[in-house]
């Protein structure tokens, strides 16, 4: 697992990078004329791509490097989500545990987005929902200042798919039976509930207030 970490991590510098040089994936090359003419063998017609000026080669090159990581770095989510649901309360220590936050926060922080782009809950979202049915894991949900918040905040996104629905509310179940069964002593998972709570009530009604309601 330290490996498949280290690889998160190298993906996610290696996109960052990418990202303040100017690159961004493309989408739909529709746009691109790739019959372009040479020049002592070197593509001549030259893209200007925020700011930066780059030839169709380098930019189509640097695109697919792009996808390539992108691609790598969901495939490592996956491996992580897959273990931590097998494995839950296997403790993976906390260099891990720091590499990971660091490696995800640039997801971290649209993650509320999911709840409107995506059809199915991510290995990211995954992730989150076997920590929020561990004991050894559920502290790690307020490592992420806005996190917990964010996830419930998807009920309020009409455009959110039954699945992803369905997850965050697996996740809040998940977290109150940890909160039944801990003992008052242990105030782990209500440093996780009680400063969401009014998020939560309020995401929940409008859930249950949402014209789908009686669908779900």
């Amino acid at each position: 697992m330290g490996c498949v970490v280290r690889v998160l991590g190298s993906c996610t510098s290696s996109l960052e990078s990418a990202k303040s040089s100017g690159y961004s994936l493309v989408e739909n090359y529709s746009n691109v004329n790739l019959n372009v003419p040479e020049k002592d063998g070197v593509v001549a017609n030259p893209i200007m791509q925020n700011g930066l000026l780059t030839t169709t080669l380098d930019f189509l090159q640097t695109s697919t490097a792009v996808k390539q990581l992108k691609d790598l770095r969901a495939l490592s989510l996956k491996i992580i989500s897959l273990v931590l649901n097998k494995y839950g309360d296997h403790d993976f220590g906390y260099e891990f545990w720091d590499l990971f936050f660091t490696s995800v926060k640039p997801l971290v922080d649209g993650f509320k987005q999911e709840g409107s782009s995506s059809e199915k809950p991510s290995s990211l979202f995954s992730c989150f929902v076997a920590m929020s049915r561990s004991h050894n894991l559920v502290s790690l949900l307020y490592r992420e200042k806005n996190l917990v918040a964010d996830i419930f905040s998807i009920l309020t996104v009409t455009t959110a798919s039954e699945a992803i629905i369905s997850c965050v509310l697996k996740f809040i179940e998940n977290l109150l039976n940890l909160d039944s069964e801990l003992d008052d002593e242990d105030v782990t998972i209500k440093k996780v509930l009680l400063p969401n709570i009014e998020t939560l009530i309020c995401s929940l009604h409008c859930l249950f207030q949402s014209c789908n309601a009686t669908k779900r």
